[in-house]
């Protein structure tokens, strides 16, 4: 992010100048750890690693559909040797699959982090400090290994965020008809596309864990209540369904400014409910 100085004037016994402008970029952070070998590395960059691991560890396949039906030209019959009108094969097929639903599911994870990232950042400011407390080593393992940089703000998180959203697109234009017919590189992207997901998904962890104070590997965090019989149906129920906490967290911040958490019961359904634990203990998880 840029940032601009604007002088309208300025004297001294040696300077004189009026109406400057300064602009600075990015400030290269210092890291006593060395730079690896392929910081934000793009779908060519690890493919020799790719090769050797999907050549000693055969992928599997199940189900097997034997159909394609991705373009006007379809549907075409795969099975038995056929090929489609592009000119894939069942195996390729089958690996860009693979890759649609890899990419869907980063593609889905990648929209929860950047919206709590920006949540937390109209919250809080991008330079809001990341403090993952005394009982975590390494902050962002995973941000440091795929970026190659010490995130320190929130806004640090917003390169890794852009990073993983261009090889999410880089990967989906790869699975539109015509586009790749070997499924070994088809398998190379699923791998590809699978480490952007664990990337956005520490970015999103880390959002959250420092916008809303969740434990940080507190050994001793409280423990939660499950099932729907811990729920107290004679006060006012509020159920988050879902899988982003940023609403819920919201509604137990209000509750507990009014002092009103106890007079009601917040409780939650899938992964908002895990997370809505980690905001407060009060919180119940009704189910997964």
């Amino acid at each position: 992010m840029k940032e601009k100085l604007k002088i309208k004037k300025l004297e001294s016994p040696s300077l004189k100048m009026g109406d400057v402008e300064i602009e600075f970029g990015e400030v290269e952070p210092y890291w006593e750890e060395p730079l690896g070998p392929t910081p934000k590395p793009t779908l060519a960059d690890l493919r020799e690693w790719d090769m050797k691991l999907l050549n000693r560890y055969e992928p599997f396949y199940s189900p097997i559909c034997d159909m394609c039906c991705h373009c006007a030209y379809g549907k075409c019959d795969l099975t038995h040797g056929k090929k489609g009108a592009c000119g894939i094969d069942i195996k390729s097929q089958q690996a860009r699959m693979i890759v649609l639903e890899s990419a869907i599911g980063a593609a889905c994870h990648g929209a929860h982090a950047r919206h709590m990232l920006e949540h937390q950042i109209k919250r809080l400011g991008r330079d809001y400090k990341i403090d993952m407390g005394m009982d975590i080593a390494t902050e962002a393992p995973i941000y440091r290994t795929i970026i190659g940089k010490k995130p320190e703000t929130l806004g640090d998180l917003e390169e890794g965020m852009e990073y993983a959203e261009r090889e999410v697109q880089n990967v989906l234009s790869s699975v539109h008809a015509g586009q790749e017919s070997s499924n070994r590189d088809f398998e190379s992207k699923a791998l590809h596309i699978g480490m952007i997901d664990n990337l956005v998904k520490e970015i999103g962890d880390i959002a959250q864990i420092v916008g809303y104070g969740f434990p940080r590997g507190d050994p001793d965090a409280p423990l939660v209540e499950i099932g729907a019989g811990t729920i107290d149906a004679k006060k006012p129920v509020i159920l988050m369904i879902g899988h982003n906490v940023a609403a819920g967290a919201e509604v137990i911040t209000y509750a507990e400014a009014f002092k009103k958490l106890d007079s009601i019961e917040v409780a939650g359904i899938c992964c908002t409910a895990h997370d809505l634990a980690r905001r407060s203990s009060k919180a119940k998880i009704v189910g997964p």
